[in-house]
């Protein structure tokens, strides 16, 4: 048998956990390891094969047998590793993902960055050169995020407009790469460059930005005027997160009763609403426009009020920590935990990070859950930002999203299952148990640690 380099495995089993590698994939790279250990093959053959299928934007599927893949499962040893797993030591990175990877081989899903685009949307772009020079309030040539709050304030944006100003509000970051300016914002010549070749070395965010257009744009032409703001559906756990970055607000949210949550809610002779806080602050905010409805958290029927929360929280964060960017919207994406739950319940928080914990730590702490008060909430695992994170080991791919706050609902105790609720109101861990997509679901507390790097919840002091 020839000697072999074990780095050769170890990147094989890498690449597949991390899901570089799909199923037929490995059966055909692990079909090739084989031939090279029994000496029929060079090494060389084996590494070019599997850099050619490591690719982020390449995803090549053929038939297999359950049989052959469990046999390249065995043959790299990973369920043997996944088997030596620990309930008495923190796990590695690499260990969590292979706890992932195996908990539902069946569950293989097309990587975002193979599914991406290489132009933009000529739909999207005459639509945003149409409004440029009106949202361009300063002149300047660019499109800042200050400027795109304005423009989704505009109460006569409809349609096209009021798509556009969404997906720029929310894709700014990338689309300003576009072109080797340097400038803040996005400006006429990242709007050519990306008609013409997308977002450099990013195709995902390409899909994301010609996707969310044409999504905002149906959303829009189908939204029906706003309900009475008292006739609204107030329980928390129906609303549905939008574009902005508030799922831990949220997901805080979610912890309230419904007859609490519109006792903060109260109209205006002028129009405006009036936002009272649980510590007795208040922010008072004006009706949304149809762009904001879009780009904001809404309940059930076009609902509103979650989208005026959101803009209250981030004018009431704003005026004592202001965003780098200048915008209030800005100011409510990814606030702290505490802060949250000081705002919506009163209440001081600890969290609590288990990266360092073992799986019966973590079981332990989950198990205040059970007996403690609310608001508990969970994070999921924390991966590069832009396109590194699509080669990363705590990239998820089980159906929890990467970077995201989850309301801890229950821990189960008896059956060993924590009940999640994802502030999208869809979007589940992989392995379905109740068949909906409703956005809550339970997961063993093994699958839960292997995806969550922290808990918090009100502190005991």
């Amino acid at each position: 048998m020839v000697r072999l380099n074990p780095s050769l495995r170890q990147q094989i089993s890498q690449a597949y956990v991390s899901h570089r590698l799909n199923n037929s994939e490995l059966v055909a790279v692990t079909d090739r390891l084989k031939k090279v250990e029994a000496g029929q093959e060079s090494p060389l053959e084996a590494r070019q094969l599997l850099k050619d299928y490591s690719l982020v934007n390449r995803d090549e599927r053929s038939e297999i047998s359950h049989q052959q893949l469990k046999e390249s499962i065995g043959y790299l040893h990973l369920d043997g590793q996944l088997s030596a797993l620990h309930n008495d030591q923190a796990w590695s990175p690499y260990q969590r993902a292979l706890c992932r990877r195996l908990s539902d081989t069946g569950y293989d899903p097309v990587p975002m960055s193979a599914r991406g685009e290489e132009k933009g949307s000529p739909a999207f772009v005459a639509t945003v050169r149409e409004n440029f020079a009106g949202w361009d309030v300063d002149g300047d040539g660019a499109l800042t995020p200050v400027e795109l709050d304005g423009a989704m304030a505009n109460p006569s944006l409809h349609s096209a407009g009021a798509a556009a100003a969404v997906v720029l509000r929310r894709q700014g970051v990338h689309l300003e790469k576009c072109s080797p300016e340097g400038q803040s914002g996005v400006t006429r010549q990242d709007l050519e460059q990306f008609l013409l070749a997308g977002i450099p070395e990013n195709a995902m965010a390409t899909y994301k930005v010609n996707r969310g257009f044409a999504t905002q744009l149906q959303a829009a032409d189908t939204m029906g005027p706003a309900p009475t703001l008292r006739a609204e559906n107030f329980d928390p756990e129906m609303v549905e997160q939008g574009r902005a970055g508030s799922c831990v607000m949220l997901s805080t949210l979610a912890s309230k009763d419904e007859a609490s949550v519109q006792e903060m809610f109260r109209p205006l002779a002028d129009g405006q609403v009036e936002v009272r806080f649980a510590d007795g602050q208040f922010e008072t905010v004006r009706d949304l426009t149809l762009a904001e409805r879009l780009y904001h958290a809404k309940s059930p029927e076009g609902g509103r009020w979650p989208g005026l929360l959101e803009v209250a929280i981030g004018q009431r964060i704003h005026a004592h920590n202001p965003s780098e960017d200048g915008s209030f919207r800005s100011s409510a994406n990814s606030i702290p935990v505490a802060e949250a739950s000081l705002a919506l319940h009163g209440k001081v928080t600890e969290k609590v990070a288990i990266d360092g914990l073992s799986l019966s730590q973590t079981r332990q702490l989950l198990s205040q859950v059970a007996d403690g008060p609310k608001p508990w909430l969970a994070g999921s695992r924390h991966t590069p930002k832009g396109q590194d994170s699509v080669v990363s080991v705590e990239d998820l791919y089980n159906g929890i999203n990467n970077n995201h706050a989850y309301t801890i609902k229950q821990f189960d105790k008896e059956n060993d299952l924590v009940w999640l609720r994802n502030p999208w109101s869809r979007g589940e861990w992989a392995i379905n148990f109740d068949q909906k997509d409703d956005g809550v679901f339970a997961m063993p507390v093994r699958d839960f640690y292997s995806s969550f790097r922290w808990i918090s919840g009100p502190s005991a002091a």
